[in-house]
């Protein structure tokens, strides 16, 4: 009989899986297959906020496959390298949206305060969460 401790990681993995999957299909038709294709021209942060976050999905998958196999203290020593990448992709996205920002306002786009409330929340939302996991890493249940 598999227990609800057993099942967790597995959880935990095919739900990383499945975020990876998501993005890779919501990235797809704007971003990655125009990059394929030659056809997509942006500053080099943009490419560095891409190769960033996607790399960030590795390591998410990367990180709950350790411990779905049961290498905890692997994982524990991956630590630095996943706040490290974390603290990359906040910067990178807070470069993008400035960027955006930029790009609409010379072009008549959506109110400013509006924009930048939309691009900025995400990369908050990410230093939060990424502070909220580092503040409980000795408490497994609330980390994850």
């Amino acid at each position: 009989m598999v227990t609800a401790r057993c099942r967790r990681p597995r959880f935990y993995l095919a739900m990383a899986w499945t975020g990876a999957l998501i993005a890779a299909t919501g990235f797809s038709r704007r971003y990655l297959l125009p990059v394929v294709a030659g056809t997509f021209e942006a500053p080099a942060i943009v490419h560095l906020h891409g190769a960033v976050t996607f790399s960030w999905v590795a390591f998410l998958i990367l990180q709950t496959t350790l411990i779905a196999t049961g290498r905890t203290a692997f994982h524990r020593s991956m630590g630095m390298a996943g706040i490290a990448l974390g603290t990359l992709l906040v910067f990178t996205a807070s470069e993008v949206a400035i960027l955006q920002l930029a790009r609409e306002l010379k072009e008549g786009g959506p109110s400013p305060r509006e924009f930048v409330a939309t691009l900025l929340s995400l990369p908050l939302l990410v230093t939060g969460l990424l502070g909220f996991g580092i503040a409980n890493v000795s408490r497994p249940e609330v980390h994850k």
